[in-house]
């Protein structure tokens, strides 16, 4: 378990960076930032629940980490590039559902939960 906090720490340092590889004002830039934005509310509970798994030896929670790591890894990479992105309102307003993304969100979402019943019913 160790090694995905590991993992999910290099996560997080690449996309701190990744919004510098951009031109400004583009499309990929700002789905960047916000990609790293959505990051940052959910690795805190990451890592709460990893270090929880390190200290209570709750194993199963390394393949949930491992699931989780490469989930969020494949969400940045749909965010950025865009993947599944719809054309935007035709009123002008910033809402592009992108079906993809929000998969691995919710897919995130549910290995977070998942970790945090594991943690619960360690014995």
């Amino acid at each position: 378990m160790v090694t995905i906090i590991l993992l999910a720490c290099l996560l997080y340092l690449i996309q701190l960076m990744l919004h510098f590889r951009f031109a400004r004002e583009t499309t990929q830039r700002t789905s960047a930032l916000k990609a790293f934005q959505n990051l940052t509310e959910s690795i805190p509970i990451f890592f709460v629940l990893g270090a929880l798994s390190v200290f209570l030896d709750v194993g199963n929670n390394t393949f949930v980490g491992a699931a989780w790591v490469l989930v969020r890894t494949i969400f940045v990479i749909v965010y950025v590039s865009g993947v599944g992105r719809k054309p935007m309102l035709e009123d002008g307003s910033e809402y592009e559902p992108q079906p993809p993304r929000s998969l691995a969100w919710l897919v995130s979402i549910l290995l977070l939960v998942w970790m945090a019943i594991n943690v619960l019913t360690v014995n």
